[in-house]
């Protein structure tokens, strides 16, 4: 069993909630775990045992074998957006996936991943600033800072899967109004969009401090030995007796977010010029 769908970005901006709220739909089956990371350019604990690099893509249908007679199948591994591996396989795979990618406006994304790094993964320590420039724990794709010039990675997705088979959802727009975002994603990939007029839009692994890095991330790493419905049922839980109290935004933070919205400004003309039809009049 081969994909038909793979949502590929961007981190950190919203992928989660996409991935939820279309695996609920009666005609989608979502792979076994919901970030296979299998075209990752490295080997990493959550792809170690089922990935590109050492195994080709013989292993790639395993993933999906439980999901037969659905119309939709898909996986979402956000850092796609920034993998060579992954632009070189999907769009060549004999079924012919869609891709879907969610963008968010550059510095308030990067921000939070600033944020989900520091006070929920705790795997760094540094200031706001530094981490703008930091390599450390980086995607292979470039500095923290460059990840969010999109146009730069999805220009040459555009030309590897051609207009028909690439869907961008902006961020501020989907989280404003859900079920707009999801009729129009429904329409093309030719599901039911009628699902979702009553249904429930939860968001999904927003970011909150936690009170015991260690034990964050031991559960990580055991997450893909999890089926993600029981993930999603033990995620409130967890959050409630393992979540803090988020810093408040310093001074510092709030004028460095206010020059990063200054140096991505041309990316937005960039985007325009490549999608010329997405709304971006979120991004002030």
């Amino acid at each position: 069993m081969w994909p038909n769908t793979i949502i590929a970005g961007a981190p950190k901006a919203g992928t989660s909630s996409l991935y939820y709220w279309l695996a609920a739909h009666p005609d989608v089956c979502s792979s076994k775990s919901k970030e296979p990371f299998f075209f990752f350019d490295t080997v990493n604990r959550f792809n170690k045992g089922v990935n590109f690099i050492e195994n080709g893509l013989k292993k790639y249908p395993e993933l999906f074998e439980h999901c037969k007679n659905k119309k939709i199948v898909f996986e979402a591994t956000a850092p796609y957006i920034y993998q060579k591996n992954a632009l070189e396989q999907i769009p060549s795979l004999e079924s012919v996936p869609k891709v879907i990618f969610i963008l968010r406006e550059p510095s308030a994304r990067l921000f939070s991943k600033y944020q989900f790094n520091r006070y929920k993964l705790h795997n760094t320590e540094v200031d706001f600033k530094q981490y703008c420039t930091s390599e450390v724990g980086v995607y292979p794709g470039g500095r923290h800072i460059l990840e969010g010039f999109y146009s730069a990675y999805l220009e040459p997705w555009k030309k590897a899967l051609g207009e028909n088979r690439i869907f961008i959802l902006v961020f501020e727009e989907t989280m404003r109004n859900p079920l707009e975002a999801m009729t129009g994603l429904s329409e093309f990939l030719e599901i039911d969009s009628s699902f979702y007029s009553q249904f429930n839009f939860a968001k999904h692994n927003e970011t909150f401090a936690t009170k015991n890095g260690g034990i964050h991330k031991k559960l990580v790493s055991l997450l893909p030995y999890f089926p993600e419905s029981l993930i999603a049922k033990l995620g409130p839980l967890y959050r409630k007796l393992n979540s803090g109290k988020m810093p408040t935004i310093s001074s510092e933070e709030i004028e460095i977010r206010a020059e990063l919205k200054q140096f991505y400004s041309p990316e937005k003309e960039s985007l325009l010029k490549l999608f010329p039809s997405l709304n971006l009049s979120s991004w002030k």
